[in-house]
């Protein structure tokens, strides 16, 4: 038995001596920016650690970054169309779907995958992907690179679900209001107080100039935190689009008072708006 753990530890102590060099070594041939060596680093990892999380992070740096023509011969940087040289996007996506699929629980791998889906704005797949982001945390515990125990990993997913609502949000076009509802639906199916997701879907419906449907969603959100004063603030715009100015006074008055500096002074200058 004592030899048995004597060479599991072994093992392991070598893992995680090859795991550090490979990494040590990629990080080296990245800032010389030898795409060659890269690519044979890679293969050797890949033969003796491809099942580790640590080789597809490096593989999929390797492959994103030559998506951009970065350190790329002059044949590949030929093959760049637009933004991307297509065969490495693919390889890149291909890697992100092995990574997720094998290490389900590692949030840097879906966020990465997610983000890239926006740069080519896939907005489709972008919006099935978080929404099945969404489920899996429900049901399990996210990870990240190399575990780093100091992460709030629960708020950066939730920074990030803001982020990508942010990304349709900056298309300005109406066509994605229905992707944002649905990924802010999913978000209150399993965290029914998030805030953000029901102020979310009341923007879109502000912007599409049906303020009782954001009415609807806002109310829902104040009842959780009364005294919040950007739902407030947005309650007063959409009784203001609906020529209530008493109630949306109220609820300007609500917002000034709660709010930081700037929100005050947007709060109280609504006011004086309605009060011209």
């Amino acid at each position: 038995m004592k030899n048995e753990i004597t060479l599991l530890l072994t093992i392991i102590m070598t893992n995680l001596f090859f795991g550090q060099n490979y990494i040590k070594q990629f990080k080296e041939l990245v800032t010389k920016k030898d795409s060659t060596q890269i690519k044979q680093l890679l293969k050797d990892w890949q033969k003796k650690q491809g099942d580790k999380p640590n080789y597809y992070s490096a593989a999929i740096h390797f492959n994103y970054m030559q998506t951009k023509g970065e350190f790329s011969t002059s044949t590949e940087k030929s093959e760049v169309t637009g933004t991307f040289n297509q065969k490495y996007l693919q390889k890149t996506f291909s890697l992100f779907n092995e990574a997720i699929q094998k290490f389900p629980s590692r949030l840097d791998f879906r966020i990465g995958k997610i983000y890239l889906l926006s740069e080519i704005s896939d907005y489709r797949v972008f919006t099935d992907d978080i929404i099945t982001a969404i489920a899996y945390s429900n049901r399990n515990k996210w990870t990240w690179e190399q575990n780093i125990p100091s992460l709030n990993i629960e708020e950066i997913f939730f920074e990030n679900l803001q982020n990508f609502v942010n990304i349709l949000f900056n298309t300005k076009d109406p066509y994605f209001h229905n992707y944002i509802r649905s990924i802010c639906e999913n978000i209150l199916k399993y965290y029914p107080n998030n805030l953000d997701s029901y102020n979310n879907i009341a923007t879109t419906y502000l912007v599409e100039e049906k303020p009782d449907n954001a009415i609807s969603f806002l109310e829902k959100a104040q009842k959780i935190s009364p005294e919040n004063a950007i739902l407030n603030y947005n309650l007063g715009v959409a009784n203001a689009e609906k020529k209530d100015t008493k109630a949306a006074i109220k609820y300007y008055q609500i917002a000034a008072k709660f709010g930081d500096a700037n929100q005050k002074e947007a709060a109280e200058k609504a006011i004086e708006n309605l009060n011209k």
